[in-house]
């Protein structure tokens, strides 16, 4: 009989500690889980649209560009397959790609900058399923703004987005719906709103850190894949399309570890369906709670060793 009682103590004095390591806490708030838009530019004569592609020929042009006129002018022809390379460091107003039937467009930047600043609406605008590709070697990246409040610095309705990089907004980093895929290997910085904001069926992937006010913002089967940290008083958001409510996840409330990740994500059973949101952010990022985890149970065998010490040992 002391002997069980003992054994209960233990477990009980291991819960103790370790239990609100390891509980979820969740807050739920109204959203409307809206989706959003996009306003257009100003036309300084650097703006690039692409909305008449042609279909790729026997070889694809390769259009060199020292400027934003003449990546603009390049871009309004813009066939599959092109490939627009930098000779030099360009600045412009916004790349905006809509074009029907879908084309894609590989960027060789070499060792220079594509430098975007929107005054208006999204540095990069994409939809109808277009491409748009970083390739070749070199150090360039492109580096993105937006000062629209409204607006996201990257904005992606269908298609395929895989550049380096580093963007700075106000209200949205990255917003994605409707089965987008977006690739960035850089940095996030938003000073108002969202790192990352993933629709429906949508896949982001961001190697580098986000700095927001509020982290990722995901939904309906959405996969977010963050490599670096995030910096954010508000970490990750699900929305519930179902109830109406946004979940709230804090730092190191995720369900699993996997593949150096931490694995957030959030279920939704919908007319006998299951859709499952996930976001994965580097398990480096949630230190904090295997630091935790350690020290509860180093401390829940401590008093197990007492226990037995004080209550079995001694008493023999």
């Amino acid at each position: 009989m002391r002997k069980r009682t003992i054994y209960m103590s233990v477990i009980a004095a291991f819960m103790l500690f370790a239990a609100p390591i390891f509980s979820f806490a969740s807050e739920a708030a109204g959203s409307d889980g809206g989706r959003q838009g996009t306003t257009d530019a100003e036309n300084d004569g650097t703006f690039g649209t692409v909305s008449a592609g042609d279909t790729v020929g026997e070889s694809a042009p390769v259009i060199e560009v020292s400027d934003g006129t003449q990546l603009a002018e390049a871009l309004k022809g813009a066939e599959d397959g092109t490939t627009i390379k930098l000779t030099d460091a360009v600045m412009c107003s916004g790349i905006r790609m809509e074009s029907i039937p879908a084309i894609t467009i590989y960027f060789d930047l070499g060792d220079h900058d594509l430098i975007i600043h929107s005054p208006g609406n999204n540095a990069i605008y994409m939809n109808y399923g277009n491409k748009m590709i970083q390739t070749g070697d070199g150090t360039g990246k492109f580096i993105l703004s937006t000062v629209e409040k409204s607006s996201a610095v990257i904005f992606a309705d269908g298609g395929e987005v895989d550049i380096r990089a580093d963007l700075t907004g106000i209200k949205y980093g990255i917003a994605v719906q409707d089965g987008t895929k977006v690739s960035v290997s850089g940095s996030i910085t938003v000073t108002e709103g969202y790192g990352i904001y993933a629709g429906k069926g949508t896949e982001v992937t961001l190697c580098g850190n986000i700095k927001a006010v509020r982290g990722v913002y995901a939904y309906e089967g959405a996969k977010v894949y963050v490599n670096g940290t995030i910096d954010a008083p508000v970490y990750i958001e699900f929305y519930d399309h179902k109830k109406g409510e946004v979940i709230e996840l804090k730092k190191g409330e995720h369900i699993s570890e996997a593949d150096g990740y931490a694995v957030f994500s959030y279920s939704v059973e919908d007319k006998g369906n299951v859709m499952t949101t996930y976001v994965y952010v580097s398990a480096d990022d949630n230190d904090d709670l295997l630091m935790y985890a350690a020290i509860a149970v180093i401390a829940a065998a401590a008093i197990g060793l007492a226990a037995y010490w004080m209550f079995i040992v001694r008493k023999r």
